[in-house]
């Protein structure tokens, strides 16, 4: 569930099977952040470009004293230890390729609205599906959902410095062309 107001927005996540969490990600575009909340937890962590590149700068420096480190084991203590840090054991992931539009021409509809199918590319790879309604008509004006492309923008700066030390989460570069499109993203 998405909830847009303004510059404001609100989304409820499901898990893979469909069912509710407790969990929803806020974003203020005014205030250029993000938290992410955990209800049942009672927990939550504020995100910002700022704080993302300071997280990856420090990543960076852990992970060359890591290098070092894992330099003076036996191959045996080595491979051991590799398990046991996972991702922070494996050389830093090189920057994202730029993510590209490009028109399907066909049309599509959700909740009665008509939108323009989009493959959302890195280079000749293709990463996901956009559907892109025209802005324009209630309730899909630009300023009723101004979040969204402001989220795109955030995305796209936060995650930059971030996916270089934390591969995983480039399952999330389609968002990040969200500020470029002309358009309202439908479905992604």
């Amino acid at each position: 569930m998405i909830w847009i107001d303004g510059p404001r927005l609100a989304a409820e996540l499901k898990r893979r099977d469909g069912t509710p969490t407790q969990r929803r990600i806020v974003f203020r575009s005014d205030e250029d952040r993000v938290w992410l909340v955990d209800a049942g937890r009672k927990t939550y962590y504020q995100v910002d470009p700022q704080a993302a590149q300071q997280v990856a700068s420090q990543v960076a420096v852990l992970r060359k004293g890591l290098e070092s480190g894992l330099e003076s084991l036996t191959p045996e203590q080595r491979a051991a230890a590799k398990e046991l840090l996972g991702e922070f054991a494996k050389p830093p992931g090189k920057a994202a390729s730029e993510i590209s539009l490009r028109k399907r021409g066909e049309v599509a509809r959700y909740a009665e609205i008509s939108c323009a199918r989009h493959d959302v590319l890195e280079g000749a790879r293709r990463l996901a599906e956009v559907c892109l309604a025209d802005y324009g008509r209630a309730p899909l004006t630009r300023e009723a959902v101004a979040a969204v492309p402001a989220l795109g923008g955030f995305l796209r700066r936060t995650l930059e410095p971030l996916t270089r030390e934390f591969p995983s989460l480039h399952e999330l570069a389609p968002f990040a062309v969200l500020d470029r499109v002309e358009g309202f993203p439908l479905a992604v």
